[in-house]
């Protein structure tokens, strides 16, 4: 799946979960992360996206061995609860 976010209180499901199991698989998510249009242009939270995106991971129709979130940002995180909470 790919989440957009920024600020706190901005984060939003993009693409959803996708099972990619063969090149046509990952041709076509890239060309759904290619469509979606980024939402925010604001603060950085880093927390915020970790809080939206741990409950994706349950009721996703997927039943993973490991479970990882990969969050590329562009600055710390300056908005929304700390890190360390």
């Amino acid at each position: 799946s790919l989440v957009y976010w920024s600020g706190g209180s901005q984060q939003q499901l993009a693409v959803g979960w996708t099972l990619i199991d063969s090149a046509a698989a990952a041709n076509s998510f890239a060309d759904l992360i290619d469509a979606a249009a980024r939402p925010f242009d604001d603060n950085t939270s880093i927390s915020g996206a970790i809080n939206f995106g741990v409950p994706l991971f349950t009721g996703n129709g997927f039943e993973g061995d490991r479970l990882v979130m990969d969050i590329s940002g562009d600055g710390v995180n300056n908005s929304g609860p700390s890190l360390a909470s």
